[in-house]
């Protein structure tokens, strides 16, 4: 699931400088931070105890990227390898081992509208490309610009379903299923 990611807080003069780089363990602090303000400002991630760098740092992706703007961190992306179950592998003719699952993808405040997000996911896009891998990703609802944002890029809905993240006692957020 992604926070608020387009959001328009771009200054007016010239374009900033959006680089996006491989995620390193020196970022695990910034990255944290804005996490934080990401969290408070999007509940993005849903639950407070992941807003943590072993949250960020999963062993288990295949590659993670940081945005920079005009120097300083400013957004993340990583890929998990194997994403999907039969409704992602109807949608992409591909079994899960060879799709590729977007997850920890924010862009914080100071960050946005400088095309750090839509960075990123071309960040993405390439490294799929050049792996031959299908994409996927799911957000909660209640992100509308990230869900504006992935429409916007071609990214097709393919399903929804309520969560139980929290138990019988809720809350069961709905999030939709996007394939690239």
């Amino acid at each position: 699931m992604h926070g608020s990611l387009d959001a328009p807080h771009a200054p007016h003069g010239p374009r900033p400088r959006v680089v996006i780089r491989p995620r390193t363990d020196d970022d695990a602090d910034a990255l944290v931070a804005i996490l934080a303000l990401v969290h408070v400002s999007d509940a993005y991630p849903m639950m407070a105890e992941h807003v943590s760098g072993d949250w960020l740092y999963d062993a288990g992706f295949a590659a993670a990227w940081v945005a920079e703007v005009d120097g300083c961190v400013a957004g993340h992306i990583a890929v998990a390898p194997g994403y999907g179950g039969s409704e992602i592998e109807a949608a992409t003719g591909r079994p899960a081992a060879q799709t590729l699952g977007i997850t920890r993808f924010f862009v914080g405040p100071e960050g946005r509208g400088t095309g750090a997000a839509s960075a990123l996911l071309d960040t993405v896009d390439q490294y799929a490309a050049t792996h031959n891998l299908a994409l996927a990703l799911d957000v909660i609802d209640v992100n509308q610009s990230a869900i504006r944002l992935y429409e916007r890029r071609g990214w097709r809905r393919i399903g929804a379903h309520q969560t139980d993240w929290f138990g019988a006692d809720g809350p069961h957020p709905t999030v939709f299923v996007y394939v690239r």
